[in-house]
């Protein structure tokens, strides 16, 4: 199910290529930064490039239903004033004039944003998010607004009211991964070069791994949160998906920063990154409670492969323990679904959504607007907080979080990064989720789930397939406010890669 926007944009965009003056197909393979410098070199112009990743959206987008609302008109109007700046040498940053989708929480003005529930899908907000801002500001294309998991609840990307997102393969047709579903699914069809996306307990890191892209969670606060429809707000984390390191370090680079409408970004001059004269004295950490027995043969063999090459590229691999971090998967269902409770009190149809049901308002309009997994989750949410029920679970989750933090506190006086698999699987086919629907639903966030609980910088770099050529992420965590030794393992992982 589409919105009007999509419609209308399905039926008149196929006179696209008509109007591009050369085939852009292999231009959509390239990273932002070279076609930032052919753009630079006019040998392109954004307003063809635009029309270009519109087309690929039009052909592709009812099969894999990446995006939920596609935004045409302004992205054709937004390029056409990307190529003046550039004429005029008037370019903002390398991001000016670079189509890129939006995951569908963050609000934009004027613009649908559904956070892929029915319960939203007519609310139109009057005010962009920060990070919106940021990025119309540094002149990015929105080419539209991707599909995600119903609030953000899912791991898979089955979850949204508009449907299941999928990857492009070439074989079977595998789920991207949630809940950023539709932004690693953009990708992945070249309908856009990036995506901005959020994380609460994977959900950018995820899809990457499964879709074979670059999925980087900063450190909680680094990057505001004002804008951004609430699902758990301690965890909640604005994210980036792109197609390599350097890709997502340039998006990050635009919407980070403190922020006087989110009190928990943190200030520029608060930033304590620690610096090195030598990347080779970097320590890696190996947790060895990531190897979990649900890992597969597949993805355990392309993270012993990655440690090896690390090791024979000078670096110190040592084997460390967080022994609480087990029991983080239980902590986060706590913490995420107790918030997710109180944040989605006010989808009521009184002050959001439209309110069929005037004699029961909350009641009936709940029950047909929201969908069965935030349903479950508020009624698990709500009785975690029960006076009854507060020490036994939600009190005892608060425990478990601080002494997690503390492991990997303790963790991080011997080494500067972790280095494990952002999955214990690769991608499964919607039939292979579904038969195994309790194992994916509630246990596919394990491994991710350790640095969200700690606020701690993330990123999950493709660094292999399985037997069947289905991608493997490997994701490292770092130090909290300390994304550059974060993203130089992670350019080293990639690296081993591009060598293949």
């Amino acid at each position: 199910m589409l919105n009007q926007q999509t419609y209308i944009h399905r039926k008149c965009s196929k006179y696209f290529s008509f109007f591009i003056k050369k085939d852009l197909s292999n231009y959509q393979k390239l990273s932002i930064s070279e076609v930032s410098d052919k753009l630079y070199r006019k040998e392109v112009n954004s307003l063809d490039l635009t029309k270009s990743c519109l087309r690929s959206i039009a052909l592709f987008n009812q099969r894999c239903k990446a995006l939920i609302t596609v935004t045409t008109k302004l992205a054709l109007k937004q390029a056409a004033e990307s190529d003046d700046r550039i004429f005029q040498g008037k370019r903002r940053c390398t991001l000016d004039g670079i189509p890129i989708v939006i995951k569908d929480n963050f609000i934009t003005k004027g613009i649908p944003t559904t956070a892929g529930s029915k319960f939203l899908q007519d609310f139109v907000p009057p005010y962009h998010s920060t990070v919106v801002k940021k990025l119309l500001q540094a002149g990015a294309i929105i080419v539209g607004k991707a599909n995600m998991d119903e609030f953000g609840m899912g791991s898979g990307g089955v979850n949204s009211y508009y449907g299941p997102s999928f990857q492009r393969s070439q074989n079977e047709k595998l789920l991207a991964g949630g809940s950023s579903s539709g932004c690693a699914s953009a990708i992945t069809h070249g309908f856009c070069f990036a995506a901005v996306a959020s994380d609460t307990g994977g959900s950018a890191r995820l899809p990457a791994s499964y879709c074979g892209l670059v999925g980087f969670k900063p450190s909680y606060g680094r990057v505001s949160r004002y804008g951004l429809v609430a699902y758990c707000s301690s965890l909640d984390c604005p994210s980036v998906i792109a197609k390599s390191v350097a890709d997502a370090v340039c998006v990050y680079e635009v919407i980070r920063g403190s922020d006087v409408e989110d009190y928990s970004t943190l200030a520029i001059s608060e930033e304590h990154s620690n610096r090195r004269n030598a990347s080779r004295d970097i320590k890696i950490g190996i947790p060895k409670e990531f190897r979990i027995s649900e890992l597969s043969k597949d993805v355990l063999a392309c993270w012993q492969s990655v440690v090896r090459y690390l090791q024979d590229k000078g670096f110190t691999c040592k084997v460390v323990s967080i022994p609480t971090i087990k029991y983080s998967l239980a902590a986060y269902y706590v913490l995420a679904l107790t918030e997710a409770s109180s944040n989605l009190a006010r989808y009521s149809g009184i002050q959001y959504g439209c309110c069929s049901h005037q004699q029961y308002p909350y009641h009936k309009t709940r029950h047909e607007g929201l969908g069965s997994v935030p349903r479950q989750r508020i009624l698990a949410g709500t009785f975690c907080l029960l006076r009854e029920t507060y020490q036994s679970y939600y009190f005892k989750a608060r425990q478990i979080q601080q002494v997690v933090r503390n492991e990997l506190n303790a963790a991080f006086q011997e080494v500067d990064v972790l280095v494990g698999p952002t999955a214990f699987s690769t991608a499964p086919t919607l039939e292979e989720w579904r038969s195994s629907e309790s194992v994916y639903s509630f246990c596919n966030d394990v491994l991710t789930v350790p640095a969200s609980l700690a606020g701690l910088p993330c990123i999950s770099v493709p660094a292999g397939t399985d037997d069947k050529r289905k991608p493997i992420g490997i994701q490292v965590i770092g130090k909290k406010g300390d994304e550059e030794t974060l993203v130089e393992i992670a350019r080293q992982i990639e690296e081993s890669q591009n060598k293949e």
